[in-house]
């Protein structure tokens, strides 16, 4: 059974006995990355690939937004991968 807290409706407490039946449970794995260092400098490299493909297409997306132009996740895509290599090489 639940309790209300602080007199509200909208916040319940719960105790361990009250799971929801129709909501499924959710199972997790921790894998821990222990990686050398050709594999560390790698995965820097990755994150910062992402981060410059992310920072562009933001300041692509707010350039088109500034000229009242919407610029769908594809366009965007063909518009970084039009100019990735010249750009970023």
């Amino acid at each position: 059974m639940s309790t209300p807290s602080h007199g509200g409706d909208s916040h319940t407490l719960w105790t361990g006995d009250e799971r929801q039946k129709d909501l499924p449970m959710l199972k997790t794995h921790k894998i821990a990355l222990d990686p050398n260092n050709v594999q560390a400098t790698q995965l820097a490299q990755h994150c910062g690939y992402a981060r410059v493909a992310y920072n562009h297409a933001l300041a692509d997306f707010k350039d088109g937004l500034d000229n009242n132009d919407w610029r769908s996740i594809s366009a965007l895509n063909k518009r970084f991968n039009t100019i990735k290599y010249d750009t970023f090489e």
